[in-house]
């Protein structure tokens, strides 16, 4: 899998304030170890080969057909939303829960991306 091509600075996330010092541990490990790296890839790839303009999905949609964790990608994909690749589209009804979610799409135009690494 090619890595990302990300034209700008970006900082990966870290915890949120309210998360126990265990969080902020667990991401430092992921970014050291190279590990946020390789899901944001999966994830962008993922989302390259499972979803259109007209057909965008949700996380849970996303995980099934691309074989991902769900918890992966409803984390990576606002990292890659943040760095300009994909965008969030319309909610609808999820075929795998019944409720109500976000859906996610490759970002058409030409982005204005930050690198991540």
């Amino acid at each position: 899998m090619p890595d990302l091509d990300y034209r700008s600075a970006y900082q990966p996330p870290r915890a949120r304030g309210s998360d126990p010092w265990t969080s902020d541990a667990a991401i430092e490990e992921l970014i050291k170890s190279g590990g946020h790296k390789r899901q944001l890839d999966t994830v962008l790839h993922a989302v390259k080969r499972h979803t259109t303009f007209n057909a965008p999905l949700t996380a849970r949609e996303l995980a099934k057909r691309a074989g991902i964790d769900r918890y992966v990608l409803s984390r990576r994909l606002p990292d890659l939303k943040e760095a300009g690749l994909v965008v969030q589209d319309a909610k609808r009804r999820c075929a795998e829960c019944g409720r109500a979610c976000t859906t996610w799409r490759l970002r058409q135009e030409e982005p204005t991306q930050r690198k991540l690494y």
